[in-house]
């Protein structure tokens, strides 16, 4: 089709994201790259719809709702309403309509507005959200939406689960693995640290990788940890988990570092020069963010055969199979008592690592193009 036409593209964030550089979660991060890299283009112009904040992410088109949310109604309906109203007011409507992470709102609007083209962009297991947990829900979704785009083969094989082949759907499918950009012109010198990040709950295994960790930091002195995250974006309240973390690294004293939720910026940061980072995730990770930011800072990565990580993480780093204590103490000591071993894998990291945003945005586009192509015929 002729690229003369610039496709206009809403994206729809969840209601909870936070689209702010503070805040930000998965979602927002990767919903903020794909506006970011096609800025410059000429065929797609994006904007982003999140729940209003005082000082949103720049250099991409933001647009904050403010829903009137009902008692009756769910919150993530109150803003696809929201989201509704004000389309009916704008001055021109949408080629794309882009649900992120929200089966429930993607097959909400396309019923409210069967006229426009909607694509819901899974960043989980679909079987796990409200709208999509049932084989019945998936197969209504795909007879109602324009596509659908999956952050990982393993995030496309659960959407598919229990339906059959996905070319008798009306919905067009894409696995767009995410996109990372490397900070860095050329390796950092790294500190004797071990960097461990995320949402602090048990399903993330950090219990898990700090027992590991213990007895390796406590025969190396020279050697300390530094954790970053919390149950949510926020540090204001320490769990339970969080405390038992905190209690069993104190032996360690001034060598176990507990940063509370930091921004982005700052945890690339201390992935860049920390000598061994773990994502030691124990359940199904759809995709791993932190996978990637660990890989594209060319660290010595520890990570787990879980969901959509292999997929990035193969041939790059550790990956252990079971998520154990002595699996995750096996790996760190093999890096912490192995030089050449560690250098080898970060080298392995910086030398090979490709999944960068703006192949990752450039896939979404052309999928867009594509999808609004076939509309038109």
């Amino acid at each position: 089709m002729s690229q003369s036409h610039a496709l206009k593209i809403d994206l729809l964030l969840p209601y909870k994201e936070r689209f702010t550089a503070q805040n930000s979660g998965a979602v927002s991060t990767v919903t903020y790259e794909l506006a970011r890299q096609l800025q410059q283009t000429d065929n797609q112009e994006l904007t982003i719809f999140a729940t209003d904040v005082a000082t949103p992410k720049e250099d991409v088109t933001f647009q904050g709702l403010t829903p009137r949310y009902k008692v009756w109604q769910s919150r993530n309906i109150s803003f696809a309403n929201s989201y509704l109203d004000h389309i009916e007011k704008r001055a021109y409507q949408p080629d794309i309509i882009e649900v992120h992470g929200r089966p429930q709102i993607a097959h909400y609007i396309a019923r409210k507005r069967p006229d426009l083209a909607v694509i819901l962009y899974l960043h989980n297991d679909a079987r796990t959200i409200r709208g999509a947990k049932t084989v019945q829900q998936r197969d209504a979704l795909s007879e109602s939406l324009a596509g659908i785009i999956s952050i990982t083969h393993y995030v496309k094989s659960c959407f598919l689960d229990g339906l059959g082949d996905e070319a008798n759907y009306k919905a067009r499918h894409l696995v767009n693995h995410l996109g990372v950009d490397r900070r860095l012109a050329k390796p950092t010198k790294r500190q004797k640290q071990i960097f461990l990040a995320g949402r602090m709950v048990p399903e993330k295994g950090f219990l898990e990788a700090c027992k590991g960790a213990l007895p390796v930091l406590m025969a190396h002195q020279e050697w300390s940890i530094c954790l970053a995250g919390g149950k949510d974006f926020t540090t204001d309240t320490l769990t339970t988990y969080e405390k038992e973390i905190q209690r069993l690294l104190s032996p360690l004293g001034e060598r176990a570092k507990f940063l509370g939720h930091q921004p982005r910026d700052a945890v690339r940061h201390y992935q860049e020069t920390s000598e061994i980072c773990i994502v030691p995730s124990l359940w199904q990770e759809p995709g791993g963010l932190t996978v990637l930011e660990a890989l594209a800072a060319g660290s010595a990565l520890i990570t787990t055969n879980r969901g959509g990580i292999p997929e990035f993480a193969k041939d790059m780093a550790i990956i252990v199979d079971n998520g154990y204590p002595t699996d995750f103490e096996q790996a760190i000591r093999t890096l912490v008592e192995n030089p050449k071993a560690r250098k080898s894998l970060q080298q392995t990291a910086w030398n090979t690592y490709d999944f960068d945003a703006a192949k990752m945005a450039q896939r979404a586009a052309q999928f867009r193009h594509e999808l609004a192509g076939l509309r038109r015929r």
